[in-house]
């Protein structure tokens, strides 16, 4: 990613623009190996951005809609890091973002659980200090469009610093994780060649697909159950940049990933990445790029003890997760309750669930009602357990619920969302 030439040409822009700011947005993070810092802030920037976060938060999502055509237009590359069917969702969590981290400006400590799962997120999509700067540049530029005149020199120059800052934390902790990842059996850092060397159903638009790195390494790969690897491809002059959760072994000599084919509804498009992958297109021995895995959906990352005594929630192709965390061992599987909408559909995924002499039960084709109705009634009966549980957002929510009425506590139920969004709002 080389912004070297626009960082300049839109520095001189946002310069005439907005006339503001005393640190420039090319004299950032695009300085690598210099030791110019932004943290800590100083009292006067988390002053004023504490005075004038009231301000902002009403505007908060007028300003992430505004920021991302503005961040299109300018740093065309940046694309490549989004999904356009969940940008109304992304740029919604952007907006709250803002507002948090406005909000709890001298207290960021609160956000380490929310910004740990951000830098999870950027590592697998590889992202560079140079895609910092281009949020920075345009971030701005979105936040005096919005504010226009409530913008003087004194806040303009707080919310840049604020930026940088976070922009500054934001990147020693992914280049951390970068190293860790790299320096794990196997490890690699950004994209690294891979083939699909094996294409298996295993339900009704369901399908696991295998991958060998491409420059004959074929030693095991280590990383903790549960994360997820991006995959990179091209559908022509489209680019795709998708993850998934593993669902391979940690120390197999192939990754593998199990899909379902997203069909849309109501006028929405149809899964880009998933419809390439399950068309003849994608084939065995198709070259593919995959990220080294990331994520926190693990046993340690959502502080397990070893054997911790586990029950699995899940629907449809959020099976996964348990799959990959049942197969590792780190946690005690007592139960696992699979929805789908037919046994075609889920019985073989609900399978793979190694429960070990527990039954996995399987619920097919019933009433949402029913469903919930089903889980608390099965939340009842592993009071001791915590909960891990996935699938679409709506059956997530309806779960917590279920759950809740079951008696269990909020702190026992971990759900993970495939795209952005919080499940909890």
């Amino acid at each position: 990613m080389v912004f070297s030439a626009i960082i300049a040409l839109f520095t001189k822009i946002l310069e005439k623009i907005v006339g503001i700011f005393s640190i420039k947005p090319s004299q950032s993070l695009k300085q690598e190996g210099s030791k110019m810092s932004h943290l800590p802030m100083s009292e006067k920037t988390i002053s004023v951005i504490k005075a004038t976060a009231p301000v902002v938060a009403p505007q908060a999502h007028k300003i992430t809609e505004t920021f991302y055509p503005i961040l299109f237009r300018d740093y065309p590359i940046a694309l490549d890091f989004f999904n356009k069917p969940t940008q109304n969702q992304q740029t919604a969590a952007l907006g709250d973002a803002v507002i948090a981290y406005a909000s709890n400006i001298d207290n960021l400590g609160v956000l380490a659980g929310a910004v740990q799962k951000i830098n999870e997120r950027h590592c697998a999509f590889g992202v560079t200090p140079d895609l910092y700067v281009a949020v920075h540049d345009s971030l701005l530029k979105a936040i005096v469009e919005v504010l226009g005149d409530a913008v003087t020199p004194e806040v303009g120059d707080a919310w840049s610093k604020a930026i940088l800052a976070l922009a500054e934390i934001c990147w020693t902790a992914e280049e951390e994780l970068y190293k860790a990842a790299e320096g794990r059996k196997g490890g690699w850092r950004m994209f690294r060649d891979f083939e699909l060397v094996e294409k298996t159903n295993v339900g009704e638009d369901t399908v696991a697909f295998d991958f060998k790195a491409s420059d004959g390494y074929a030693d095991g790969f280590q990383y903790d159950a549960g994360q997820y690897l991006t995959i990179k491809v091209a559908d022509g002059e489209q680019k795709l940049l998708r993850r998934y959760t593993v669902t391979s072994k940690p120390g197999d000599a192939l990754l593998q990933c199990t899909t379902r084919l997203v069909k849309g509804k109501d006028g929405a498009p149809d899964g880009a990445m998933s419809s390439f992958m399950h068309s003849d297109k994608f084939v065995v021995g198709t070259k593919v790029q995959l990220a080294a895995p990331f994520g926190g959906y693990s046993a340690k990352g959502l502080g397990l003890e070893d054997g911790a005594p586990v029950a699995f929630v899940t629907a449809g192709i959020g099976a996964t997760p348990a799959i990959a965390l049942s197969q590792e061992g780190a946690v005690g599987v007592r139960g696992a309750l699979h929805v789908d909408r037919s046994a075609e559909y889920g019985r073989e995924l609900a399978n793979k669930i190694e429960s070990g002499d527990v039954e996995v039960r399987s619920v097919f084709g019933e009433s949402r009602q029913k469903v919930a109705e089903l889980i608390t009634a099965f939340g009842g009966e592993h009071k001791d357990c915590d909960f891990i549980c996935c699938g679409p957002l709506g059956f997530m929510k309806s779960a917590m619920v279920a759950l809740a009425e079951a008696g269990i506590e909020d702190g026992k139920i971990h759900c993970e969302m495939f795209g952005p969004g919080n499940v909890k709002k």
